[in-house]
């Protein structure tokens, strides 16, 4: 990776994930309440049965335990991504019954539920700490999630709260960009 891309990814991120814990709780939990409602307006999300949700819980991080409930009201199959210490992001079935635990980088995960193929969702809503109008974007640095969106046929949509749009992400060969970005204010397809 070029050092300017990678410096400008770091000065990025800081920024962003400063940003998003100085966001208040209150303010994030309507943000991702107006998220949510633009999102169920989406064909790409109404068709879906099976949806693959990572479990909102970072402070500032947009909340999906709502659309998650939602999901298991509606009949629907979750799917949760679980990131190995290995680098390797497993998926499982996520279930009411299934219980969460803190992972080390505070995040939440299930704890002793079933493998999942992530491969059977009909779409993927990916988180990120940034993106920009072309759709791509800016994870937390590990690769958990470009690894796996470059195995991803279905549509890709990303949440964001208003303020995670930037002017531009610095991107090299590896990242891998979404389809559709839902803030509370708007739909934007890339």
């Amino acid at each position: 990776m070029d050092m300017d891309i990678r410096a400008a990814k770091k000065a990025l991120r800081a920024e962003m994930k400063a940003r998003r814990e100085a966001f208040g709780k209150a303010a994030c939990n309507e943000s991702s309440r107006r998220i949510f409602a633009r999102l169920q307006t989406l064909p790409e999300w109404q068709n879906a049965r099976t949806a693959h949700l990572y479990v909102g819980a970072l402070p500032g991080e947009v909340r999906t335990l709502p659309i998650i409930r939602w999901c298991w009201e509606e009949g629907r199959t979750v799917i949760v991504p679980v990131a190995g210490n290995d680098r390797v992001m497993r998926h499982s079935l996520l279930s009411p019954a299934t219980s969460l635990t803190r992972t080390r980088w505070g995040g939440l995960e299930p704890r002793d539920a079933e493998p999942a193929d992530p491969l059977a969702a009909d779409v993927v809503i990916v988180p990120g700490v940034a993106f920009d109008r072309a759709g791509n974007r800016l994870g937390m640095g590990g690769g958990f999630y470009d690894r796996f969106l470059s195995t991803v046929t279905v549509p890709k949509i990303a949440v964001a709260h208003t303020f995670q749009i930037a002017k531009a992400v610095p991107v090299d060969g590896h990242d891998r960009r979404v389809d559709i970005i839902v803030t509370p204010d708007e739909v934007i397809r890339a």
